[in-house]
């Protein structure tokens, strides 16, 4: 996936893991028998999280201490500047759609393991990145097994689009735990999502003396070699329990 989403999220996730521990250092310590047996158990929970394909909400329902079963929707819309694919930078607009149903098991119930929690599910996504080279004039510009001296701006158009997939969905995580109260509480995730090939678009503004159709169907191809397959998905947040 491209650099914009596979870098920030790691770097989000183990910040606000470490500020959860300290954050909820009350939760990982407790236990349900300090509860009295008369307190009503929350099967609710509400939140807010970013994730590869941007900011959303999800909804979570608890069967029980050990089972919830999760939905999510996440979007993006916005331009972002030097988005590489295939080693080239680009300047564009970025929208993203996402939803996804999830089933999150808790196989520990005592000690701060009980946070920890294996996950399993169905994501839909729809995305869409479309903009120009960013390179400047006299840079070098390599596309397929050729290079060029940038002599114009917005020397390439590109049109990367992965339209309405379904895929698979595993990961591990930490938080939203059933609680004995009303409250807040971090979540944090890291799991794996399959990506089928896009639909990619790439045209030329320079001559095809200095850029053949060869060249440039074999960088598209490489796009698409890229932006397919087995990728790294995070998502950082915070819930409320109710």
């Amino acid at each position: 996936m491209r650099n914009k989403k596979s870098t920030a999220t790691p770097v989000l996730l183990a910040t606000l893991l470490g500020l959860s521990m300290y954050s909820n250092a009350d939760e990982l310590t407790a236990d349900a028998s300090e509860y009295p047996s008369t307190t009503k158990v929350s099967k609710h929970a509400i939140g807010t999280s970013l994730n590869n394909f941007g900011l959303g909400l999800f909804y979570t329902y608890k069967f029980n201490d050990n089972l919830h079963i999760r939905a999510t929707a996440h979007g993006l819309s916005a331009s972002l500047d030097d988005v590489e694919y295939s080693d080239t930078d680009y300047d564009g607009n970025d929208d993203s759609q996402a939803a996804g149903i999830m089933l999150d098991w808790y196989p520990v119930s005592k000690g701060w393991q009980r946070n920890i929690f294996i996950s399993g599910g169905l994501m839909y996504f729809d995305t869409e990145f479309e903009g120009s080279s960013s390179a400047r004039l006299n840079d070098v510009v390599s596309i397929g097994n050729t290079s060029f001296i940038n002599t114009r701006t917005s020397a390439l158009n590109l049109k990367v689009e992965h339209e309405s997939q379904v895929t698979p969905y595993f990961g591990i995580g930490w938080g939203n735990k059933s609680r004995k109260e009303r409250g807040f509480s971090f979540v944090t995730e890291l799991g794996f999502i399959y990506m089928d090939d896009p639909k990619v678009t790439l045209t030329s503004n320079v001559s095809t003396t200095v850029l053949d159709s060869v060249e440039l169907e074999r960088e598209r191809n490489d796009i698409i070699d890229e932006e397919s397959g087995i990728f790294l998905f995070g998502s950082v947040g915070v819930s409320y329990h109710f």
